[in-house]
């Protein structure tokens, strides 16, 4: 779709995405968000409509898409969401606090991780096999993914995530996020007992900090994350799931 016929910049980045998915079945929006030199966090959340896109990012992204003076101020010009757009945002499969709460048990996401290994996973059998978890847990865990839409079940019988890209909602007060890493917590000390130092890496630092700088110091924590992601995930050969845990809490008490 031409920058001049998009009605919005959300409109004109799918386009665009999907324009290079045809012509490389192997990109991705992470991929997209490399050659945009902006984070697949923060394009995500463009695409999605739950982050604006700033000028300076808008500015680097006409860049990096070689638009030419004429078609940049277009793009530059775009708003954000026409009112059919909006429906449309709204329609997407995105997780928020409702689907948390059928996914509030860690392997949910495991498995969606799992499915981007080589080889896949090709029954409900291996991926409980892989995960440890119950054969039933891993095909009702499935059956919803499939109906929040994560997962499509393709014409070759075989199970895909539908987004390479999942982001939970953050500082959100919700006891199903709360269960969900206390699980990954709990799975953390279990491997810190039965995984060798080879297989794993868990480690702290002590800090006394200004309070005042909490924000600027999650904000870091993010896209330290978002840089992992980019640089690692389904990167390569993947064989084994991981879980990237950070952990920021106070020690001292008033």
């Amino acid at each position: 779709m031409d920058v001049f016929e998009s009605k919005t910049y959300i409109e004109y980045l799918k386009s665009e995405l999907e324009r290079r998915l045809g012509q490389n079945s192997s990109y991705s929006l992470r991929a997209f968000a490399r050659d945009l030199q902006i984070s697949p966090g923060n394009l995500s959340e463009i695409v999605k409509g739950k982050r604006p896109l700033s000028k300076k990012n808008a500015q680097k992204i006409a860049g990096s898409l070689g638009l030419n003076p004429i078609e940049e101020e277009a793009f530059l010009a775009l708003p954000q969401e026409s009112k059919k757009a909006y429906n449309e945002i709204k329609e997407r499969k995105e997780i928020d606090l409702e689907y948390f709460k059928l996914l509030e048990n860690w392997y949910h996401f495991a498995i969606l991780n799992l499915l981007e290994t080589k080889p896949k996973p090709l029954s409900a059998e291996q991926i409980a096999k892989r995960l440890g978890i119950k054969v039933i847990e891993a095909k009702l865990a499935l059956d919803r993914l499939v109906h929040i839409g994560l997962v499509l079940y393709d014409q070759n019988n075989q199970w895909t995530c539908v987004d390479d890209f999942v982001e939970t909602p953050t500082d959100i007060p919700s006891m199903a996020i709360k269960r969900y890493h206390q699980q990954i917590l709990n799975k953390a000390i279990a491997a810190l007992i039965e995984q060798s130092p080879e297989e794993r890496e868990i480690s702290g630092i002590g800090m006394a900090i200004d309070s005042k700088n909490l924000k600027a110091i999650k904000k870091d924590i993010d896209e330290f994350q978002n840089q992992m992601i980019e640089k690692y995930s389904g990167v390569g050969n993947p064989d084994e799931v991981y879980q990237f845990e950070t952990a920021l809490f106070k020690l001292s008490k008033r």
